[in-house]
């Protein structure tokens, strides 16, 4: 596993081309360490676009704009979150369409469709609700809740309805099963869970936000013509021998010189 692995296995795979319609005006994706790249920064940016467009918003509210007032600033950065949203979606899906034969065996495609689902269906949940406020279908309650209130209220409670049952989905697509090794006998197994940690550990982990800062400064931070993420998959090690080299009668050394020069 791995991203080098995963960039030598790209290496070998002819030109991919754009899902239709973006083919008819596109060219076909060159695939390796330059493709991982991007994909990595067109999911990256929305990291960081999210809580600039929350933050603006926020600043709005007090009529610090007075030509961008609140309204308008919340449509301006509706666009550019969906905007946002849409790019990193793409760069997943060119992920899966480039790597779906290698994966296939975890289910990618179900475990994806469960986790974007949840977000996509509760924010046009949301729209939808809004919407019935400004076609007065919701309207306030006098003397006890306003229609923005009710709106916030149902979109709770829908919402806690849904993670009930997308909570049960995930325990079968997100199955412990798809990770385990048919080899591994008892012993090993217990073995390998001592070898985790601790819950605090991993949760710590999990919450740690070194490694967003670090992606980013590899992707965007390059002051050189080939950027670091390239480098250090290009110069590195590679962990297996690509399919040309073996052809080729190459060893992995001078697979990365090649590499190196077509940077």
């Amino acid at each position: 596993g791995g991203e080098r692995p995963l960039v030598y296995y790209l290496e070998t795979k002819p030109r991919m081309r754009h899902p239709w319609p973006l083919s008819e005006v596109l060219p076909p994706i060159r695939l390796g360490a330059s493709f991982m790249h991007a994909v990595r920064a067109s999911c990256l940016q929305f990291v960081f676009v999210k809580p600039a467009c929350v933050i603006l918003l926020l600043y709005s509210e007090n009529d610090q704009f007075p030509i961008l007032t609140y309204p308008r600033m919340a449509a301006l950065t509706d666009l550019i979150i969906n905007v946002s949203v849409s790019v990193a979606l793409y760069g997943l899906m060119l992920l899966y369409l480039a790597t779906k034969e290698p994966i296939q065996p975890f289910r990618p495609l179900p475990k994806f469709l469960a986790v974007k689902a949840v977000i996509f269906f509760s924010f046009w949940q949301g729209f939808g609700l809004t919407l019935a406020v400004q076609l007065g279908i919701i309207s306030d309650i006098e003397g006890n809740y306003t229609a923005r209130e009710q709106v916030a209220a149902i979109q709770n409670f829908l919402v806690c309805l849904e993670m009930s049952i997308a909570a049960i989905c995930h325990h079968f697509v997100f199955s412990y099963k798809d990770y385990m090794s048919p080899v591994l006998g008892t012993s090993q197994a217990v073995m390998i869970t001592e070898e985790r940690g601790s819950l605090f550990k991993h949760f710590g982990e999990v919450v740690n936000f070194k490694d967003i800062l670090r992606d980013a400064h590899n992707l965007y931070g390059a002051t050189n013509s080939r950027n670091p993420f390239e480098t250090e998959l290009v110069d590195g090690t590679p962990v297996v021998t690509p399919v040309d080299a073996i052809i080729e009668g190459k060893n992995s050394s001078n697979f990365d010189a090649r590499e190196a020069e077509n940077f």
